[in-house]
């Protein structure tokens, strides 16, 4: 039996939120135009939780919550915006940046799920250095990617 079509003047597949412009990089390459800090107007806990709920108004099925930034790790309520989220059966990715900076405690509260999968994002190191010896081997198996140095980043 065939599934049925999805209406795309009705229905998206994607929803990308820009979740914060704060980012501890500067990326010529980058459209958030970045900051230190999160921008004045960003949505805060309670706004982001009705943001989320607002989609399940799609129907199924749902579409993928793609929450990037800035450097979405740098929002210090990810955790349960992500649970939130999968309470109410939207499937979540991340597009954070390749940076240190985010909360390495969010990252493992993230990352518990079993069907967490991280990618990390940059130009390609060069052959030899220590980037490149990192991303040969993944450490995990749930290492989609290890992080690479970001030369476009200043």
């Amino acid at each position: 039996m065939r599934a049925p079509a999805l209406d795309f003047d009705r229905r998206p597949i994607l929803v990308f939120w820009e979740s914060t412009r704060a980012c501890g990089l500067a990326c010529r390459h980058c459209r958030a135009e970045a900051m230190p800090h999160p921008a004045p107007g960003e949505l805060d806990h309670e706004q982001s939780l009705a943001f989320i709920e607002s989609l399940r108004e799609f129907g199924r099925p749902a579409p993928v919550l793609i929450v990037t930034g800035g450097d979405a790790l740098m929002r210090p309520d990810l955790p349960e915006l992500v649970a939130h989220a999968r309470s109410n059966r939207i499937p979540v990715a991340l597009a954070p940046s390749v940076t240190p900076s985010g909360s390495p405690g969010c990252a493992r509260s993230v990352s518990r799920s079993p069907r967490s999968r991280w990618t990390a994002h940059g130009p390609p190191p060069t052959r030899g250095s220590a980037a490149s010896r990192r991303t040969s081997r993944p450490r995990s198996p749930r290492s989609a990617a290890s992080a690479r140095t970001a030369s476009s980043c200043r």
